[in-house]
């Protein structure tokens, strides 16, 4: 009678089909099938044929699989999550590793008994799996590796975005103190062109200092450097902050604007102002008489405050008069007329 798989037959000086003797040797063949069949039952209950999948082979696959995926990583809590499961599977290795020792030392017992008794090599290829001992072997250290691999990764990750969210609060602390600086500066800029307080060359030089204040232009250089190392993590959100680069760009704009506009405005009355021969009292009095209709206090009168003026000064047109008043009120732009002293 033949063992299952083994290609000889029991029995003192029975041979091979190469010729060679083996039962004579007192060499238990037997054994030889049976450390295969229980090689073969590690891997699946379906013993019996040759081409069932090992759950053991098929569970390194999937796990070969998911360990080759790029890792697609948009902040630090996805990190937590993926090295949470790399862990559970690092921990599941352990068991892993006493199932491979298992069938390794079985295929290792069926190499020893068939090279100890010079039996045929064919002896050794295990007729219950199409999965061999090398294939195996070579796939858990595949797997032993990627996991290596996997977890380098993710603390590279892990370090990365670490570095994205100090970026964020660097990035948000920078640009919360620049805007309120740049808020600041618009304030008293705007304070300045309505209040008139002091004499013009007064409220000229506290301009002047104000644009000469460099610590914007270096926030804003920092910002911007700040600003581009997120981009090169390929992060363009700020979540730390609601501002960004172009609304402080552009609030940064508006005061270097309106600082120029001011400035030449004041320039304009200084000459005017000495040119007509006015005094520093008269200057006050045309300036307390505007701010008196402008009451939004944007330096311009606007029609409903025009309005008012005209009505002080107990001014009235006929209707057939109306059309031509305003039309000759639109073409001198009295109606977003900032305070000049030209128009006293």
């Amino acid at each position: 009678m033949k063992s299952p798989g083994i290609g000889v037959r029991e029995g003192t000086g029975s041979s091979d089909k190469d010729g060679r003797a083996v039962g004579g040797m007192g060499v238990d063949i037997n054994f030889v099938g049976r450390a295969q069949a229980a090689y073969c039952r590690q891997f699946c209950p379906l013993s019996n044929t040759s081409v069932a999948c090992s759950p053991f082979d098929s569970w390194m696959q999937q796990a070969e699989e998911d360990l080759e995926d790029n890792l697609i990583i948009h902040s630090a809590d996805e990190v937590t999550a993926l090295t949470d499961v790399h862990e559970l599977f690092r921990e599941s290795l352990s068991e892993a590793k006493a199932d491979f020792d298992t069938l390794d030392r079985l295929a290792g017992e069926v190499d020893q008994v068939v090279q100890q008794n010079s039996l045929a090599d064919s002896l050794a290829c295990n007729p219950y799996t199409h999965v061999s001992a090398q294939g195996l072997s070579e796939r858990w250290n595949s797997v032993r590796e990627l996991e290596t691999k996997r977890s380098q990764l993710l603390l590279s990750a892990a370090q990365k975005q670490r570095e994205i969210g100090s970026l964020q609060q660097h990035f948000a602390k920078l640009a919360q103190q620049l805007d309120s600086g740049l808020e600041e500066a618009l304030k008293q800029c705007h304070a300045i062109g309505v209040s008139g307080d002091g004499t013009l060359e007064q409220q000229l030089s506290s301009l002047q200092h104000l644009q000469s204040q460099s610590q914007f232009d270096s926030q804003l250089d920092s910002l911007e450097k700040c600003d581009k190392q997120l981009e090169d993590f390929f992060v363009f959100e700020r979540s730390q902050t609601p501002l960004s680069l172009d609304k402080v760009r552009i609030k940064y704009g508006q005061l270097k604007s309106n600082l120029k506009t001011t400035m030449n405005q004041i320039e304009n009355q200084i000459l005017t102002r000495d040119s007509k021969g006015l005094t520093q009292a008269q200057m006050d009095e045309y300036r307390r008489c505007f701010n008196h209709f402008d009451r939004d206090r944007t330096q311009r009168l606007e029609p409903t405050e025009f309005k008012a003026l005209l009505v002080s000064l107990e001014y009235s047109i006929t209707s057939g008069d109306h059309k031509s008043f305003y039309a000759w009120i639109d073409d001198k732009r009295w109606f977003s007329r900032r305070f000049s002293i030209d128009d006293m």
